[in-house]
Order: structure tokens, then sequence, then C-alpha cells
């Protein structure tokens, strides 16, 4: 991941800019994969375990970073340590971020915000976050 986005910085030096970020999962029909859990189904199939999968991509398509997660992992869950990951890997000090409602948080937003990060995302309501 290091070499593909050092690739892609190579260039495009403004490849840094900015991310889609979006999270998938895949069901698995054996029982070997000791991440493979029950989780929520995308795939219409509660019934089987699954594996998520957190992906990144630059504007341009191109993806550079990826992670294989438990299968009952929340796409919430993921987002604080991927900026770290961006901060510590990839030496990101600023970017931005596009990514979907199911990220949302209050404390997140703060997060990116004090992190140097911008982002784009379909917001819930005030309310859920717990903005008055």
């Amino acid at each position: 991941q290091n070499h593909l986005y050092q690739q892609l910085q190579r260039i495009d030096p403004s490849a840094g800019e900015g991310f889609f970020y979006d999270i998938i999962s895949t069901y698995m029909e054996g029982s070997q994969c000791v991440i493979a859990k029950l989780g929520y189904s995308r795939d219409h199939r509660p019934d089987l375990q699954q594996i998520v999968i957190a992906l990144m991509v630059t504007p341009q398509g191109s993806p550079f970073y990826w992670k294989v997660l438990e299968g009952n992992t929340q796409d919430i869950t993921t987002l604080p340590s991927l900026v770290n990951e961006l901060k510590s890997r990839f030496g990101l000090t600023k970017c931005h971020l596009v990514f979907d409602r199911g990220m949302v948080s209050s404390d997140h937003l703060d997060l990116l915000e004090e992190q140097g990060f911008t982002y784009l995302s379909a917001m819930v309501s005030s309310k859920r976050l717990g903005v008055q």
C-alpha cells in the first residue's frame, strides 16, 4: 500500500489531497476463515458469515488502501483508525475525505477537524448527533 501511494504521488502530486472511503462486505460459504463473523449483510445473506473490507480510492479511481476486517465490524468504528493510518503510514497532514453517513458521528467529525482533515458526507439529523 505504501508503494502504491508513492507511485500515485509520483504520477500525480495532488494524489494525497482527497479520497473516497467506503466499506463493503462479502459472505463466506465455508467455515475456516477466522475473521468471518455474522454481521450486517449488504448481500442480504444474514445466515452466512462474512468479512468486511475497508477501501480507499483516489478521485481518479485508483485504490491504494484496503483493510480486511471481521465480519461484524460496524462502518462507524473504522474511521478513527483510518485517520491514524493516513497520518502515520502515509504522512498526510491534510486531506479531504468523502464517505457515507454510516461513518458519521459528532466525535468523528471533531476528530477529522482536529487532525486538519476536511470531509464531505451525507449527514444524519442533528438530533441524532446530539447537536442542538
